[in-house]
């Protein structure tokens, strides 16, 4: 008797502890999918621009920095964020896009509408194909920059 009823103690007690980490295991499994899908899927917001794009053809060198533009590249997840390339430095900028008017517009801070970096910013998307005018710094005369977009390695 003594044993029986120490037998099924352990097995109650066990069945408890399965059930237990099944419910921590199924809350950090929520938690990770969750966070996943915040990340991933609910914060996408994608502008026909998004990707890295090399410089072929056109020049856009802004003062202080040491080469003109190799690389631009546009966030997609709701970041609002392009990051232009020169050689080894690296500038964010804040950028929109109006896809209907086939509008860029470019702000000099990240996440903050202050100051224009650029201005009649238009682009023209064609496949992997873009081509960006507008006037830069306050400058009067427009930049054509025309660049390829980069492809996953």
């Amino acid at each position: 008797m003594l044993w029986t009823d120490q037998h099924s103690t352990d097995a109650r007690g066990m069945r408890e502890v399965i059930v237990r980490v099944v419910i921590q295991v199924a809350v950090l499994v929520a938690a990770f999918a969750g966070t996943y899908w915040i990340a991933n899927e609910n914060n996408r917001a994608p502008t026909p621009l998004d990707g890295a794009w090399d410089v072929r053809a056109g020049t856009y060198q802004p003062a202080g920095a040491a080469r003109p533009l190799e690389r631009l590249y546009f966030e997609c997840n709701r970041a609002y964020l392009v990051v232009f390339r020169f050689g080894d430095q690296w500038v964010e900028h804040h950028f929109e896009v109006n896809p209907t008017r086939r509008e860029l517009r470019m702000w000099e801070h990240w996440l903050r509408r202050d100051k224009p970096l650029s201005s009649n910013g238009v682009y023209e998307l064609s496949g992997d194909q873009l081509v960006i005018t507008g006037t830069f710094d306050d400058n009067t005369t427009p930049v054509r920059l025309e660049l390829t977009r980069l492809r996953n390695r």
